[in-house]
């Protein structure tokens, strides 16, 4: 039986589509390159290593630069692609949440460079607290990549796995917080400059996590479309 013009139009979108999910893989994978890079900065910072510091911030932002390429290409295969017009929307929110990871985690890097060195009365356990909280976002990251992979692999288990992810997420909420607490108790010892650049790198690590969970929300959504 001769394929109508329509069929062929639906295979050819979809195609495209996998082809723009495998160039998704590759951008993800270069936003967790970027929270790599960003747990090694937050750590050499409350390690007061600053020349590891400024080494690692342009790590970051090299990643950025790269994960923001990739980006541009993927939009630019988009506009010429026969994509129905609800997977190019859904494809586009997966795309720019993705980058947007990649983009506050090269805020951050670049806040704690503008960051004076801790006094050395600042209580330890908050200096701890916000390793914890790179450690967590590279966590949550890592399974957000894991989720995009499940995508092209699997859509059923990406639906599965995008729930992981909302529950990384509501973890990394009440973590921040208790973060925040702490912030305000040891406000006197930090100082007006500190606690307000530490306020918006904790906000940026927030940022990232709640990134994440869009990209979970974006990837379910195209999921479902496909299984």
């Amino acid at each position: 039986m001769p394929h109508s013009s329509a069929n062929i139009m639906e295979w050819i979108g979809r195609r495209l589509e996998k082809k723009a999910f495998e160039r998704s893989k590759v951008h993800m994978d270069k936003a967790f390159e970027a929270l790599l890079s960003l747990q090694k900065a937050v750590n050499a910072y409350f390690n007061q290593e600053l020349d590891q510091l400024k080494h690692y911030a342009s790590e970051t932002a090299e990643a950025e630069e790269e994960a923001d390429d990739i980006k541009r290409k993927i939009i630019d295969d988009m506009s010429r692609g026969a994509f129905h017009p609800i997977d190019r929307d859904m494809l586009t929110r997966l795309i720019f949440s993705i980058d947007d990871i990649a983009t506050y985690a090269k805020t951050i890097a670049k806040r704690l460079e503008l960051l004076p060195e801790l006094a050395s009365e600042v209580d330890e356990e908050l200096v701890n607290d916000f390793k914890e909280f790179a450690n967590r976002l590279v966590y949550i990251t890592k399974e957000t990549n894991t989720l995009v992979s499940l995508l092209i692999e699997d859509p059923k288990k990406a639906i599965e796995h995008s729930h992981v992810v909302e529950r990384i997420e509501d973890e990394i909420d009440s973590f921040r917080i208790s973060l925040l607490q702490k912030m305000l108790r040891a406000g006197d010892k930090l100082g007006f400059v500190r606690l307000t650049l530490l306020k918006e790198i904790s906000d940026a690590m927030e940022e990232i996590a709640d990134r994440c969970e869009d990209v979970a929300d974006a990837v379910r959504s195209i999921a479902v479309s496909y299984i």
